[in-house]
């Protein structure tokens, strides 16, 4: 595979150089992995913890080895997703695709089965019950408003500011299985601030029956899940669908829906105090919003 342990590893002067070979200054390695060399890591490159690399094992760029993973004289093209406990050995992996050299056997390995997987399998994670509580004490006022505002949009013959979607709340991981749940979800063109506040008082009973959360992802159809890039799922699947999500701005209509997938990833990994700080972004932005159209 190009490594060979009784010759000296070459890698770019900028590297970090190691007792099992060298490493980008872009790539990280978890403490507790293993690294047997001779190995190189480019850059963009994780190994989680409990992953063994090496020896003779080459990870081009941007490549995640998950926990518990085994792999050696092999290399890593770039842009693949290696899953939780595997086993390669003299391999090209490129991808989904796996190429045994001293088999010559190539195979393709079907997403949920190996390489394109979460990083690491968690449990999803359910709305907090400190959250549900706020939204049961807020429900004896809002319901009225609810049933007015109902009202008066019969009146007007229009429809009331939220529509009722199946969106994906999760997938069976023995049988593959979405698992949809009804949410109630701002109806589409509704941006006004006034329509928005109307679409959130309707998500509270959502709130208070555990079905999403305060804060998290947006809701998607399982169309809009299965279009996602795999290692996005994997980062979504562990959060709860929110009545409150992170502002998104996309310049064309077109690029709304990855912006909006981008939006919610990086919700996902950031920490509680960022996440309020961007709440408060999206509501200064949406008054200055209304006053414009005022």
């Amino acid at each position: 595979m190009g490594l060979r342990p009784d010759k000296a590893v070459a890698a770019p002067a900028s590297w970090i150089r190691q007792p099992w070979g060298a490493m980008s200054p872009l790539a990280r390695v978890h403490p507790c992995a293993r690294v047997i060399g001779p190995a190189l890591i480019g850059a963009g490159c994780i190994v989680e913890s409990g992953a063994t690399i090496g020896p003779a094992v080459v990870l081009s760029r941007n490549v995640i080895v998950s926990a518990g993973t085994r792999l050696d004289h092999a290399v890593v093209l770039p842009d693949s997703y290696l899953g939780a406990d595997l086993e390669l050995s003299h391999a090209v992996v490129n991808g989904p695709r796996v190429r045994h050299v001293q088999l010559d056997v190539e195979s393709r390995l079907a997403e949920r089965d190996a390489l394109l997987l979460q990083l690491a399998p968690s449990a999803r994670r359910r709305p907090s019950g400190a959250g549900r509580f706020v939204a049961l004490s807020l429900l004896p006022a809002v319901l009225p408003a609810l049933a007015l505002h109902r009202t008066v949009c019969h009146w007007r013959r229009r429809p009331v500011d939220w529509t009722v979607v199946a969106a994906v709340t999760g997938r069976d991981p023995a049988s593959g299985v979405w698992c949809l749940t009804p949410l109630r979800s701002a109806r589409p063109g509704t941006a006004r601030p006034l329509h928005t506040v109307w679409s959130l008082l309707a998500g509270l009973p959502d709130v208070a029956a555990g079905r999403t959360a305060w804060y998290g992802a947006r809701p998607r159809s399982r169309g809009q899940w299965q279009v996602l890039r795999p290692d996005w799922q994997g980062i979504l699947a562990e959060v709860p669908v929110g009545l409150l999500q992170a502002p998104v701005w996309a310049d064309q209509a077109a690029d709304h829906g990855e912006a909006s997938a981008i939006a919610d990833v990086f919700w996902a990994v950031q920490s509680p105090w960022a996440r309020l700080r961007a709440t408060r972004a999206a509501l200064v932005a949406m008054l200055k919003t209304d006053k414009a159209h005022a």
